[in-house]
């Protein structure tokens, strides 16, 4: 399984191919993910949200292993950086000390500077791990503790770190293709930090704001692509976030037939398509301009209808997917 999309296709090359699971206008790549943000979940904010003791002890089950805890974690270390914005959603965000793979998404600025990048890998090395000495782990897929050049399990358990791998992002399962596993990991995380009330009214607010944004869309265009252009190639995704964002919104994954979540097309078969809009997933103008000439003359390039997204949000999951979906859907209604 690859991890959501392909970060870009040199760190499939790179970074993801240690894993063991898993990836505007055509002048404006402007994204929740790059520029805006939503109050309620993007936005760092402070941790008001007490522990229940009564809580606890809690056991949740992760990728197949049973984690006990006793009390809510107080120094977590992310696999991505973006993960924090679920956990300040949650109002737990001041348990984090630290996080992995800032090499591909450094923490955004507006984060607080006390968090510290423990390794720039995506999967981290054994001994900056260690010596931060988390009591919990939230990976973003197995593939990162299980690398034979990174931290382990084994590792992880001798300084008694707990593990959660976020979006059911475990070896060899299949890839999530509805928004499900979002209402999942915040269920999860509500219980291992002691919140389960402020989750559970997360959860309310996301599907209220998964229903607006597709009372939005309704009546527009229905056949959406998300592709990926690098070294002259065009790229299909059609599995998650991608698969999610779509269905959520009642419309059309055009490649939802493509195996895998995501998989090289021809321009051939690039070409015998017909969507009605297509998001570029990369974080610069050139792959917005590739796919435009890749796709020429389909109705989403003869009207106008390409756009840009950052890919740094479908890494982060939680929160950031539902601010992606409405990116998509605002798009979408408004381009």
């Amino acid at each position: 399984m690859t991890r959501r999309t392909p970060m870009t296709l040199l760190a499939i090359v790179t970074a993801l191919s240690l894993a063991a699971c898993g990836a505007t206008s055509g002048n404006d790549l402007t994204s929740p993910a790059s520029g805006e943000t939503t109050a309620d979940a993007s936005t760092p904010v402070p941790s008001s949200t007490a522990a229940s003791a009564a809580s606890f002890p809690v056991t949740v089950d992760s990728c197949g292993r049973d984690y006990t805890y006793t009390k809510a974690p107080h120094r977590v270390v992310l696999g991505f950086p973006g993960t924090l914005a679920t956990l300040d959603a949650l109002g737990v965000g001041d348990s984090v000390y630290g996080y992995a793979l800032g090499s591909y998404a450094p923490l955004p600025t507006n984060y607080p500077s006390r968090i510290v990048e423990v390794s720039p890998d995506y999967a981290p090395a054994r001994e900056p791990v260690i010596a931060a000495k988390p009591d919990l782990f939230l990976g973003n897929d197995e593939g990162q503790v299980t690398s034979k050049d990174g931290v382990s399990y084994d590792d992880l358990a001798s300084v008694e770190a707990n593990v959660y791998i976020l979006g059911g992002y475990c070896t060899d399962a299949p890839a999530g293709r509805s928004l499900d596993g979002i209402y999942t990991d915040i269920t999860n995380l509500g219980a291992i930090f002691g919140v389960p009330d402020r989750a559970a009214q997360l959860t309310a607010q996301i599907r209220d704001r998964v229903a607006a944004a597709k009372a939005k869309v309704a009546g527009t265009p229905q056949r959406v692509a998300f592709v990926q252009a690098y070294d002259g190639k065009l790229y299909a995704i059609s599995g998650y976030p991608a698969s999610s964002i779509i269905s959520a919104l009642g419309m059309v994954n055009e490649f939802d037939d493509v195996k895998g979540n995501f998989a090289e097309i021809s321009t051939e078969e690039a070409l015998t398509r017909k969507p009605d809009v297509v998001f570029v997933v990369g974080t610069g103008t050139d792959s917005v301009t590739d796919v435009t000439a890749i796709l020429a003359g389909t109705p989403a390039v003869e009207a106008g209808r390409v756009f840009g997204v950052e890919d740094a949000q479908n890494q982060a999951g939680g929160v950031s997917i539902i601010d992606q979906l409405e990116y998509v859907a605002d798009s979408i209604a408004n381009g």
